[in-house]
C-alpha cells in the first residue's frame, strides 16, 4: 500500500504515469502530505520550476546550496516530469540531483504523461 510509504523506507523511487486528468499530481501530493504527517521532510516542485531554479542558482552562485538542500530532503516530488523538452544541460542537472539523492535516500516521486 502506497500510504505506508514503504518505498521511502527502502529508499526507492516512485513513478506515477497516466493520461491528463487521472489524478497523478493529486496522488503525489497526497503521498507528500502523508510523509509530512510521518515527520519526513518533503518538497514538491514542478520539473520546469526546478530547472528554472537550477539555472538561476548557477547564475547567482547559490547552486551548491540548492543542491545540498535537495539532497537533504527525505522526499522530493517532481511533477510534470517530461512534459516539456529539456535542454542537454538541464537534463544533466536533473540527473545530478537523482544521482546525489541516490547516495543519501533516493525517495523521489515523479509524475508524467505516461
Amino acid at each position: 500500500m502506497l500510504t505506508s510509504l514503504s518505498f521511502m523506507d527502502r529508499a526507492n523511487g516512485l513513478i506515477i504515469t497516466g493520461p491528463t486528468g487521472v489524478g497523478k499530481t493529486y496522488l503525489g501530493c497526497a503521498l507528500g502530505m502523508e510523509a509530512i504527517r510521518q515527520e519526513y521532510s518533503v518538497r514538491y516542485m514542478r520539473t520546469s520550476d526546478l530547472i528554472e531554479r537550477l539555472t538561476l542558482a548557477r547564475a547567482d552562485g547559490s547552486y551548491r546550496s540548492l543542491m545540498a538542500n535537495l539532497r537533504r530532503l527525505d522526499l522530493l516530488i517532481l511533477d510534470d516530469f517530461g512534459l516539456s523538452p529539456v535542454s542537454v544541460s538541464s537534463s544533466r542537472e536533473l540527473l545530478e540531483i537523482i544521482d546525489a539523492r541516490k547516495l543519501v535516500s533516493f525517495s523521489l516521486i515523479w509524475t508524467d504523461q505516461g
